[in-house]
């Protein structure tokens, strides 16, 4: 009932049974952890220890708990403890999960995603998020050592190299070493999947190898994607990155025409600013200015980096 100061009084006078000791002493321990009396709860746990037919319930309970607590190191310990015992326990593996998540200790976390994803004990999609942030986090360690990186990306399962946000944090992160014919497959292998948007202004930035293969690309996905404003703006950078201002202003408009988007001005007024045409740059720049202006102050909620938002955090001159 939440009445945990009657609860471990309870399991004080519960002592007095030595068949229920035990027991009692797990319940006095959860009791006093919900109250944060953790030097309390310790001493609960150390005397469930005398009871052997509950080492499993103590070392499930004392992972839970010392997890919550964000004493990972002894939630780690308990659960190996239990393992080494012969325990496979799915309650006990997504305790691990958190312990190992709160840890940073990546390489487990995708460990105890795959077997709780084998037992269909994790929903797809929280397996899929902590897969992510997994990965990023790996990828994220080697950013300063290109080959140590694109080596990196390439140990990550096809499967996953397809999901949308990390083939775009990949993407970024490989266009910032240096890699950009790794950042470009690795976002044309994500598109074939599933066409997300998000990823084609990242494609833009790509520079290894040449921009007209791009071009190329990009327009073949006009004929299943047409009046995709997204597109339209990748088409439009790679084409102003090549110097082809008149099929760069082209797009670029079309672009705008179908979702006026900040970064699509800022385009444009780069594009002005090149060909030397200041008033037409000035002009676009301010609007662009005002659109991520009005953007920034929008709520917060359920935004992804699909969004203006995430676009201007991604997005770079």
């Amino acid at each position: 009932e939440g009445r945990f100061a009657r609860a471990e009084r309870a399991a004080k006078a519960a002592q007095d049974a030595p068949a229920l000791a035990g027991l009692a002493a797990l319940i006095g321990a959860r009791a006093a952890h919900r109250m944060q009396e953790n030097e309390r709860r310790d001493d609960w746990l150390a005397q469930a220890e005398a009871d052997a037919q509950l080492n499993t319930a103590r070392l499930v309970a004392s992972a839970e708990m010392w997890t919550e607590g964000r004493e990972d190191a002894r939630a780690l310990d308990a659960i190996e403890a239990l393992q080494s015992s012969g325990g496979r326990h799915i309650h006990a593996a997504r305790v691990a999960l958190a312990a190992n998540l709160q840890a940073g200790r990546w390489e487990e976390v995708l460990k105890g995603v795959r077997l709780l994803a084998k037992r269909n004990a994790l929903h797809e999609v929280v397996a899929t998020r902590y897969k992510v942030l997994a990965w990023r986090a790996l990828l994220a360690q080697r950013r300063h050592d290109p080959s140590a990186l694109e080596a990196a990306w390439s140990r990550i399962p096809a499967e996953d190299r397809r999901i949308p946000e990390l083939a775009l944090e990949g993407a970024r992160l490989l266009n910032l070493a240096g890699r950009g014919r790794a950042a470009g497959a690795a976002i044309e292998a994500a598109l074939e999947r599933e066409w997300d948007p998000r990823l084609l202004d990242e494609y833009a930035k790509t520079y290894d190898f040449p921009s007209r293969e791009r071009i190329e690309r990009a327009e073949a996905w006009l004929q299943d994607h047409a009046g995709d404003p997204a597109l339209l703006r990748c088409l439009g950078l790679l084409c102003l990155r090549e110097q082809l201002w008149g099929k760069a202003r082209t797009y670029l408009e079309e672009s705008l025409r179908a979702k006026v988007h900040p970064a699509t001005l800022l385009a444009l007024g780069r594009l002005a600013e090149t060909i030397g045409d200041e008033q037409e740059a000035a002009r676009h720049f301010r609007e662009a200015a005002l659109g991520y202006a009005n953007l920034l102050a929008e709520p917060e909620a359920g935004e992804s980096a699909s969004t203006p938002r995430g676009a201007l955090r991604e997005f770079t001159v």
